[in-house]
């Protein structure tokens, strides 16, 4: 798992990093390129901020279903136990 994200994290700012360079070097004026700077940082911060409620929903989702598992064979212990 830590591979993945490494992996996942450097492709997400070796992909920024070279966003902004391609930016920086546009022949554009300087009001425009940080025009375009600026959308594209809040076009990240709303990804990340996506990306981020995504995987906060995912987690509640496993501690649910990890809890729901732990009842189920919290019970057939017990019945186990009380028939012996």
């Amino acid at each position: 798992m830590a591979k993945f994200s490494t992996i996942f994290y450097t492709s997400l700012i070796a992909g920024a990093a070279g966003a902004v360079v391609g930016i920086l070097m546009a022949p554009d004026k300087g009001y425009k390129t940080r025009r375009k700077l600026q959308k594209q940082v809040d076009k990240w911060n709303n990804e990340l901020e996506e990306i981020t409620f995504r995987s906060s929903e995912a987690i509640k989702d496993i501690k649910e279903s990890v809890h729901d598992v732990q009842e189920e064979a919290t019970s057939k212990i017990e019945k186990f136990l009380n028939k012996q």
